[in-house]
């Protein structure tokens, strides 16, 4: 039956007797469902190569079970890595380094001038000791580990890699993902630690350092998660997200480096908040659009091109409402990552938004996705979707408007020109206006109450370390650092040696902010100007 015959023979004498509940059914992001979805839905709906709706590379690959996320823990090392342990010890198969305030800032606890910056949003991190009591009694070979810092995530990255080598771990035995974002912050209005050349230098370096080194490793996480916080339907963080993922290959290209081993160490991050459908639909636009991306921009043909690793983090939107209502959208909000065929998943605990996930929270959002895959299955079947007419669809129309968004930003010159931000902004709604004042008062709060104490206490650790290293072998390896951002070699190895000799994270920015200068807004171009953003390391 055609979808006029079923309208005609179905729909009309069903209206007639009963009027619809509403006048048109429509998705979160505006999209107008049809009542019905049948075969004609699949006309133009191809797989494989020519990068259609379905990817038919799902069929080569073996269904795997997506990494469970545990949230991140705030405070010093040693309290976080308690929170850790009871986080795998409950089945987290990944676990989430979210810096504090001074950490992400690129600052070293004795450095910040406000105590509440100090391991009250995030844990306090600036050293491999710090490091290594923070993961101490963890098998970082069994775990996948995001380290969520932005700009200072290449330093954060040489202390774990150094605090590996310590305790006889082989890098590529390591496994993890970098929120290295700094094209989306810079785009978003955060500011960053240098100017924009260098630093995307710095990120090619790490990708290249990656590949060579520590092939398990994501050395950049487009995050599209902070786009849906501004009030971003699924169409626009997904354009965001490719965008910004192709622009990454770009520079690395132009850095010499391969644009297949590129993608192998690129990852997406999304959120999920309501709507099933769109929602799963998403994450299986991205593969055909990614695969497409990389034949017709870099020649690699699609049976050769790796797939973006897709991670989603549970949205904020309705947390505040009745915790019990947001435990039920917690399920189905996992449940459309799942079925989406997500790489890694986190799920927001009940008590997210006090920013103090308690352990019994945290655990019920592992436990979410434990009973998805275990009890119900879901990780059991590649694309268990494929083929459902409506989802197809969804699919197919969610791929055609990512690909219409690329073609224009690239007429545009791309996002590394300001006319390309301007048009990417363009397409982000303005943030909702409430949400995380409530979050903002929590952490004040604590901040005035244990944040001196805290603070000092941090200082003290990381004096503490300076008295005890070897001072010459670190100022050489600082030195060692400026001398290879002056010239064309490889920073991420210069910030490992560095954090081998006991540099602090906030000595490693400050060392390479002498050489390259700090973000200034200044160093912003006008519309119709070329940013610069090429790498230029071999």
């Amino acid at each position: 039956m055609t979808r006029a015959e079923w309208t005609a023979s179905v729909l009309t004498p069903a209206r007639t007797r009963a009027p619809e509940r509403a006048p048109v059914f429509l998705t979160p992001s505006g999209r107008v469902v049809d009542v019905i979805a049948t075969p004609d839905d699949l006309a133009n709906v191809a797989g494989g190569d020519d990068g259609g709706a379905r990817d038919s590379r799902l069929a080569d690959e073996p269904p795997r079970q997506w990494i469970v996320h545990a949230p991140g823990g705030a405070g010093i090392p040693a309290t976080v890595n308690v929170w850790y342990r009871q986080m795998v010890e409950a089945g987290a198969s990944g676990l989430g380094v979210v810096g504090d305030e001074a950490t992400r800032a690129g600052r070293d606890p004795d450095a910040t001038p406000n105590a509440g910056d100090v391991g009250i949003s995030g844990v306090s991190l600036a050293s491999t000791a710090d490091v290594l009591e923070l993961f101490d009694g963890i098998d970082l070979r069994a775990v996948s580990v995001s380290l969520a810092v932005d700009a200072p995530a290449p330093m954060l990255f040489a202390l774990v890699l150094a605090a590996a080598e310590r305790r006889q771990v082989r890098w590529d035995a390591l496994r993890g993902t970098l929120q290295h974002d700094i094209l989306g912050a810079g785009i978003l209005g955060d500011r960053g630690l240098f100017p924009v050349a260098p630093a995307q230098r710095l990120v090619c370096d790490t990708m290249a350092f990656c590949l060579d080194h520590v092939p398990q490793w994501s050395a950049v996480s487009v995050n599209g998660q902070r786009t849906r916080a501004r009030g971003a339907t699924v169409p626009q963080e997904l354009s965001y997200v490719l965008a910004l993922a192709t622009t990454y290959i770009d520079a690395a290209v132009a850095a010499g480096i391969d644009a297949t081993r590129a993608a192998a160490c690129m990852a997406g991050l999304f959120g999920v908040e309501d709507g099933v459908f769109e929602e799963l639909a998403r994450f299986r636009a991205v593969r055909p659009v990614w695969a497409r991306v990389m034949r017709d921009r870099f020649g690699v043909a699609a049976d050769q091109a790796p797939a973006l690793r897709i991670h989603a983090h549970m949205a904020d939107a309705g947390i505040d409402a009745d915790p019990s209502d947001h435990l039920v959208r917690t399920v189905y909000r996992a449940l459309s990552a799942a079925l989406g065929g997500v790489d890694g998943l986190q799920a927001t605990s009940a008590d997210a938004a006090a920013a103090a996930s308690a352990i019994e929270a945290a655990t019920l959002g592992l436990r979410t996705q434990q009973v998805l895959a275990f009890e119900n299955g879901l990780a059991g079947c590649a694309d268990p979707l494929g083929g459902a007419w409506f989802v197809e669809q969804v699919t197919k129309d969610l791929a055609d408007g990512a690909r219409a968004d690329l073609d224009a930003l690239d007429r545009l010159g791309g996002v590394t020109t300001a006319d390309g931000r301007a048009a990417l902004l363009a397409r982000l709604e303005p943030p909702p206006g409430t949400g995380s004042s409530r979050v903002v008062a929590s952490m004040a709060g604590q901040a005035s109450r244990a944040g001196q104490a805290l603070a000092r206490e941090r200082a003290g650790r990381v004096a503490a370390v300076r008295r005890s290293r070897d001072g010459r072998a670190a100022t050489a390896a600082i030195a060692a650092l400026q001398t290879t951002a002056r010239g064309h070699g490889n920073t991420m190895a210069a910030l490992v040696a560095c954090a081998r000799a006991d540099v602090t994270l906030g000595e490693m920015c400050t060392a390479l902010q002498d050489v390259w200068g700090r973000d200034d807004e200044a160093d912003r171009d006008e519309p119709g100007a070329q940013r610069a953003g090429a790498c230029t390391v071999p």
